[in-house]
């Protein structure tokens, strides 16, 4: 199994938000039909980047060195 990272920007005000997920594709689905408390005020997003990892422990790892999440944050 793989997992991902991944960063998603906000068409509405350009903010970003990094996730973690099996399938990153899926997630952005999720994140644009507002299942996401964080994200539904600022649909739509679109998929900017993706790393994948064979181990889970990895992929969180990075996850935290990427850019901080700016949603919710003004």
């Amino acid at each position: 199994m793989k997992y991902f990272v991944y960063v998603i920007i906000s068409l509405k005000d350009h903010s970003y938000y990094k996730g973690f997920s099996e399938n990153p594709y899926q997630s952005v689905i999720q994140h644009n039909e507002k299942e996401s408390k964080y994200t539904a005020t600022k649909i739509s997003w679109n998929l900017v980047f993706f790393q994948s990892y064979l181990l889970k422990s990895e992929a969180l790892k990075r996850e935290k060195v990427l850019i901080p999440n700016y949603v919710g944050d003004e």
